[in-house]
């Protein structure tokens, strides 16, 4: 069982052409398998001794999230609070979250948060929707909906999101359509096309496309055109030990990577 994870990010400085050293990133697990704590250090390479950003998270008995607080270095924190429901097999079929944020003794409460979570006849999950406004409908919208092929695999889950702003006047329409394909090994390849419009009367536009196996991960620009390449590397268990972050016109000069660390209890 994994207890912590360590997650190093280093880019690559054009200059000595070497990779530096500039985010961490350690998780620490409870012997549920849920993150309990989370430390990011933040620009390493030029404030090492820069206080990290902390999380800490509860969970009930049921393993969903009830509490969690996150800390700046400057002692500023954003706090959520959850309220659970279950149906009587124990599927998790919405919540009310309560969010503050501020600092010790200054602290202001945000929009509430409602999720709604439907299941089929398998208790498998089909359809989510988390609403996050005001009493004039102003905040955000979240809605997925998943189908599953015959033998049970994910085949296809798509994703929508409004953004709707008043007083920054801004208003954003984002669609994500997943499609998922397997090969007679059963491993899985993923399809994430991305579809975005800025005003309420736009056409909604085809953005980019992600597609992600198990060996690497690609991005495609608006023309269907390869800029980036993420690559994956695994250890002799399955966990991943690093990735490399790949541009250029042959997509194999790193430019960034990280590199997994874990502690095993």
């Amino acid at each position: 069982m994994i207890k912590k994870e360590i997650i190093k990010f280093y880019y690559l400085d054009y200059r000595s052409k070497k990779l530096i050293l500039k985010d961490k990133e350690v998780k620490v697990f409870n012997k549920s398998g849920n993150c309990i704590e989370i430390y990011k250090y933040s620009t390493i390479d030029k404030a090492p001794d820069l206080r990290p950003f902390e999380t800490t998270l509860k969970y009930d008995n049921n393993n969903n999230l009830v509490n969690k607080i996150e800390w700046t270095p400057l002692m500023l924190f954003w706090e959520e609070e959850y309220e659970n429901k279950y149906d009587k097999i124990g599927n998790l079929i919405g919540y009310n979250m309560k969010a503050t944020s501020g600092s010790i003794g200054d602290f202001s409460e945000h929009y509430p948060t409602k999720g709604t979570f439907n299941y089929d006849e398998e208790n498998r999950l089909i359809k989510s929707e988390i609403v996050s406004h005001n009493k004039n409908k102003y905040g955000t919208e979240e809605s997925i909906n998943i189908a599953y092929d015959d033998s049970g695999e994910i085949i296809k889950k798509d994703r929508f999101e409004i953004l709707n702003i008043k007083h920054d006047d801004q208003y954003r329409h984002t669609e994500e359509k997943h499609r998922f394909h397997y090969n007679d090994q059963g491993q899985r390849l993923t399809e994430i096309k991305f579809y975005q419009k800025n005003k309420i009367d736009d056409e909604l536009l085809f953005n980019s496309k992600v597609i992600i196996s198990e060996d690497e991960k690609l991005f495609y620009d608006q023309n269907d055109n390869i800029n980036k390449r993420i690559k994956f590397f695994y250890d002799d268990e399955g966990r991943i030990m690093k990735e490399e972050e790949c541009v250029g016109n042959a997509l194999n000069d790193i430019q960034s990577m990280l590199l997994y660390e874990y502690e095993i209890d």
